[in-house]
């Protein structure tokens, strides 16, 4: 940026040394602008920046049909336009957009104007320059330069458009250039062009379409929204424009005088029941971009003087969205479009500047280093899991609880039917009754033998009682340990049979997990005892879970997906919401490597491996 003090400091320097002649670089540019046209291209542009107070252009006398240098302002009474004048001339002598104003975000109400100024040029060729003052912030000129480069555009396609004509157009039109540059969204720019055409020349269908692979691919059609690229209708329309670009001008059929008509052109007649055709291809720096085709009703064809209108009112407006399109499209279309336009250089420089991207491409990705981390589905477990067992064999009477529930130490899970155990315990402690009654009889007879006998009795006796009373203690299974059932649900299994010794929960602990991994054979050479990660559960996913591998089996498992090995880690830090049976991804970070080893290590392995079961 440079303040206005500046710009007076570079007029007193700068053009004493008479450095800077506007016609220098015009050459080779043909007369074809007439000091009407311009005051009308400079009211035109005036219109479309909001906010503008004067506005001031000069023009190199090369491209003046009157053979001298022109140089216009608006408001013509505009009291002191030296400010301006400078920045023309400094803008066309540096060949770069200046801007001048308020520093910082200035307010539309502060004193300061905002000054811009850019160079005209017509293809390679500085043809003037131009330069605006408002009153608006610093920021916005962005917006004014964007303004003042579609004027520019406009202004070259109509010095090379090869014969005098002149701006003036319609009010329809001025105020559907106005609409079309004050849009912020391309897609509502081209939807206005082409509806607003349709409208100021009463056409049935105005269709705008871009090159693309050396073909035309249709982007907007008056008065439609929604549609199809393949209909007959739009191939046809397709068709009619890439015949007018293959022809390198105006097209319209019925042929006017001695132009024969164009097969393309036929066949869209033909197709849109005998409506009159008008296509207007368009360029940007002097290649083919788009082009826009016009069909109205009436079955003659277009007038020697309807043509010239509809090619001054598209032209223009071909230019502008051209320059909107390029801009919003991704850069890599940018590339493709560069490498695939006409009148570039040669293949052999394209695929030389390709090779040299890519080679630039691939040493940046291999000095590029990156983490490389092992990735395997994995599953929590408890660190300890406890099982409770059938102590006997026996029915399900109660189970209170089932898998899933955290239970508490020595809390009732499951007990079993203890009807025939306590009849047992009753007969055994009436026959014990009756020994102690026998035993003190004898004791009293002093029948020593049958005291010893009946003692040794009562012995046997009150065993079989001890296993009994433990054998009912045994019908209530308690949790062993505080945690979660992680198996086992009998609580719509009432009644049913169990064995002595099988499995009926299993508990584990709510403070003390382990990770299990299943890694893929081909990664298990990369993974140590002691290597970090990271797991993410399905069920949490926004937390990662920091682990630390703690052991590593030595014995694949076989599965449908091939061989895998059981990878077993510890969880650091605080647990959480963690729960047994969780499932997620794991990944261990194994080291560094470079970006494009990380993208392609498993190629090279399988290719590698594949090229070695085929050696002899």
């Amino acid at each position: 940026m440079r303040s206005s003090a500046r710009i007076r400091e570079l007029e007193e320097n700068d053009l004493e040394s008479g450095v800077y002649q506007p016609g220098a670089s015009a050459e080779q540019c043909s007369a074809s602008l007439n000091p009407v046209s311009a005051r009308q291209w400079l009211q035109l542009q005036s219109r479309m920046i909001s906010g503008l107070r004067a506005a001031f252009v000069k023009f190199d006398s090369r491209i003046m049909l009157e053979g001298r240098e022109t140089a216009i302002s608006i408001p013509e009474d505009h009291g002191d336009l030296r400010e301006l004048e400078v920045m023309v001339d400094m803008a066309g002598r540096n060949g770069a957009p200046l801007v001048s104003g308020a520093g910082g975000e200035a307010s539309q109400s502060s004193s300061a104007p905002l000054r811009v100024a850019m160079p005209l040029r017509s293809g390679h060729h500085t043809v003037g320059a131009v330069a605006v003052e408002l009153q608006a912030p610093l920021s916005a000129q962005i917006k004014v330069l964007q303004l003042l480069e579609w004027g520019e555009a406009w202004l070259g396609w109509s010095l090379s458009s090869g014969h005098p004509h002149d701006l003036e157009a319609s009010e329809g039109l001025l105020s559907l250039y106005e609409q079309v540059a004050g849009q912020t969204d391309y897609r509502a720019a081209v939807l206005a062009a082409v509806n607003g055409l349709a409208a100021c020349f009463s056409c049935e269908r105005v269709s705008l379409g871009w090159r693309k692979s050396g073909s035309h691919q249709i982007d907007a059609v008056s008065n439609l929204v929604g549609y199809s690229e393949r209909t007959t209708l739009l191939n046809h329309i397709r068709e009619a424009m890439d015949e007018a670009v293959e022809q390198g001008g105006v097209v319209s059929w019925p042929g006017i005088g001695d132009q024969a008509a164009s097969v393309a052109h036929a066949a869209l007649g033909a197709e849109n029941g005998g409506l009159t055709i008008c296509t207007v291809p368009g360029q940007l720096d002097g290649h083919y971009e788009g082009a826009l085709c016009f069909e109205r009703r009436g079955g003659e064809s277009y007038p020697d003087s309807r043509v010239p209108a509809l090619t001054s009112a598209a032209g223009p407006l071909l230019t502008l969205l051209a320059l909107r399109h390029a801009r919003d499209r991704s850069w890599i279309g940018r590339i493709r479009n560069r490498f695939s336009r006409p009148g570039q250089p040669p293949p052999v420089s394209r695929w030389a500047a390709i090779t040299v991207m890519g080679a630039f491409l691939m040493l940046a990705l291999s000095l590029w280093q990156g983490d490389y981390r092992v990735a395997a589905p994995a599953a929590l477990e408890g660190a300890v899991q406890r099982a409770v067992v059938a102590p006997f064999a026996g029915y399900v009477v109660e189970a209170p609880v089932r898998a899933g529930e955290q239970v508490h130490e020595n809390q009732l899970l499951l007990r079993l039917e203890d009807k025939d155990i306590s009849l047992e315990y009753q007969r055994l402690s009436s026959e014990r009754s009756e020994l102690q009654r026998q035993y003190r009889k004898a004791l009293a007879n002093l029948d020593h033998v049958q005291t010893r006998i009946y003692e040794a009795q009562q012995v046997q006796v009150g065993a079989r009682l001890d296993m009994l009373q433990k054998q009912l203690e045994r019908t209530r299974l308690v949790a062993p340990i505080g945690g979660v059932l992680i198996s086992g649900d009998w609580s719509r299994s009432l009644g049913m049979p169990v064995e002595r010794g099988q499995v009926l929960f299993e508990v584990a602990p709510l403070d003390s997990y382990r990770v299990a991994m299943e890694l893929d054979d081909r990664d298990i050479a990369a993974i140590d005892i002691g290597q970090k990660g990271h797991l993410v559960l399905s069920a949490l996913a926004d937390r990662q879970v920091p682990l630390r591998v703690t052991n590593v089996t030595s014995m694949s498992s076989e599965s449908g997906e091939g061989s895998h090995f059981r990878v077993e880690a510890e969880i650091g830090g605080a647990v959480g919401r963690l729960r047994p049976g969780m499932q997620g991804i794991a990944k261990v970070k194994v080291g560094e490597r470079s970006i494009l080893w990380l993208w392609t290590h498993r190629l090279v392995d399988w290719l590698r491996y594949q090229f070695w079961s085929l050696l002899p």
